[in-house]
């Protein structure tokens, strides 16, 4: 089978030896480097990964394949903590992750202790309406794609998505110049990255990292305005292209059929990596996809600036998460400046597969 046509169960059947000559072949057809076949840091089960570099960015082999997508959201059973978090409670999944909640708990006074001072009464556990399971499901299938199959190609997905419009630059460009006469040097050694003219919508914005003992600047990007079609040609050029929205869901959870990559159970660990070994950023930035309106992976910090609950936060982690608010909102922005893109490379034709 040729690495092109590599399928998931092909790849997991591999030994360790096999699948480190597969990626070597695969890295030697891109002009790439083999940096090794290992496991991800991932709660889920995750699947060994082999990573290549091309031209200093790191890239994962995804398998491709018959692939499942989407969540059948029908089936969902939330538990009774993940109702109450979707209800308003910010309490009630903390626990699940070893948090302490936010407010004490409420205590009477303890045996041998008079009750000199007023004390809350011991907190009753809310109860879960009826009905309230029903509309959680219902929010949940809103905001997840349906359930679907499709067909996918074997692709190198670059590890870190990369945000639109930031490019490394000279540490004697203009914007740097600017950044240092305004703000001097950082006592961290780092700029972030601040706006040197312009508008919100216009302004170029810059990041220099500074060395802490010398102040020599090290390495220096600006971040300007961007749009679709600049990224689309930009990574054309370099024999690179975006995922499609299929193939994203599927480079972050594999197609398990459950709404997350560990299963249906909230909340969500704060992985940093996906079982495939793709790293994801915040959830502010979401990434961009081969349809302009279909981004993924972010909600431009509505949850987080909003002071949702857990569950609320949790469901970003779904691979099938697509809110229908955003895919509507991106309709009529022409820059893409503030959300971030994964280059991914087709496995050439002809590498031969183990």
């Amino acid at each position: 089978m040729p690495a092109a046509d590599l399928t998931l169960d092909r790849w997991c059947a591999l030994d360790q030896r096999a699948a480190e000559l597969l990626a070597a072949a695969v890295a030697r057809a891109v002009g790439g480097e083999s940096l090794g076949v290992g496991w991800p840091r991932s709660h889920a089960p995750a699947l060994r990964v082999a990573r290549i570099a091309v031209d200093g960015t790191e890239f994962v082999l995804v398998p491709g394949g018959p692939a499942r997508l989407g969540f059948d959201a029908g089936r969902f059973e939330p538990a009774d903590a993940e109702v109450r978090s979707f209800f308003g409670d910010h309490d009630a999944l903390r626990s699940w992750r070893g948090v302490p909640p936010e407010r004490p708990a409420a205590t009477g006074p303890l045996p041998g202790q008079l009750g000199l001072f007023e004390t809350p009464a011991p907190a009753r556990r809310p109860r879960t309406p009826a009905g309230d399971a029903d509309v959680v499901r219902a929010h949940v299938a809103a905001r997840v794609t349906a359930p679907r199959t499709a067909v996918l190609p074997a692709l190198l997905v670059a590890a870190e998505a990369t945000q639109a419009g930031v490019t490394e630059v000279a540490p004697d460009h203009p914007v740097v110049r600017e950044h240092l006469r305004r703000h001097g040097p950082p006592a961290r050694g780092v700029i972030g990255m601040h706006d040197a003219a312009g508008d919100h919508d216009s302004a170029v914005y810059a990041r220099i990292e500074l060395d802490r003992l010398t102040g020599v600047v090290r390495r220096c990007w600006t971040a300007g305005p961007a749009g679709y079609d600049e990224v689309v040609t930009g990574l054309a050029t370099a024999g690179r292209r975006l995922l499609t929205p299929d193939e994203w869901e599927y480079a972050c959870g594999l197609g398990r059929g459950t709404l997350f990559a560990w299963g249906d159970r909230m909340p969500a660990p704060r992985d940093r990596e996906t079982p495939t070994g793709l790293r994801l950023g915040d959830m502010y930035w979401p990434e961009l996809t081969s349809v302009r309106t279909e981004v993924r992976g972010g909600d431009f910090g509505v949850l987080g600036c909003g002071g949702e609950t857990e569950f609320h936060h949790s469901l970003l982690r779904a691979p099938a998460f697509r809110d229908p608010e955003i895919v509507a909102a991106e309709a009529g922005v022409p820059s893409v400046r503030r959300r971030r893109f994964r280059a991914a490379i087709e496995v050439p034709p002809g590498v031969p597969g183990r």
